[in-house]
């Protein structure tokens, strides 16, 4: 009980952290096009991105914990195989993007603007693949 509990309270938590992480950097440039606001430092854009980062380690290691109680508590018996190897493929997804991630934090990179497009795609592939895991294997889809 305590296992499907907290599976499902992770799995949620997991899903506001993606979508926090995914619209921050456009709220932070929407920042920083409307301009400096006095007797404020100005801080690149990297600096702003700090929370991004972080959110983004979370959500790398959240999804471990939740995978092993659910294992652990015998869930996967009970939950839908494909929904199961479409929750592999996205954590195998945030690897990428973390590893992404490392090489955008070098302002001095020349194909910044190419890793960002990639970055962004896989964080959209990283949500239609939990998506579906959420909607094969979620105990809220037994509700509808």
């Amino acid at each position: 009980m305590v296992g499907l509990l907290f599976t499902g309270i992770s799995g949620w938590i997991l899903v506001v952290l993606v979508a926090a992480t995914a619209l921050l950097p456009f709220a932070v440039r929407r920042a920083e096009l409307a301009g400096p606001r006095p007797g404020v430092r100005a801080r690149t854009f990297l600096e702003r991105l700090r929370p991004h980062c972080f959110l983004g380690y979370a959500i790398a290691g959240l999804p471990l914990l939740h995978g092993w109680v659910a294992i652990d508590a015998g869930l996967g018996e009970r939950v839908q195989s494909l929904g199961l190897n479409l929750a592999g493929v996205a954590l195998v997804l945030i690897g990428l993007q973390m590893l992404l991630g490392l090489r955008l934090r070098d302002p001095r990179r020349r194909d910044r603007p190419r890793l960002r497009r990639i970055h962004l795609i896989t964080t959209l592939a990283i949500v239609v693949t939990a998506g579906a895991h959420i909607a094969l294997n979620s105990s809220v889809r037994d509700l509808l």
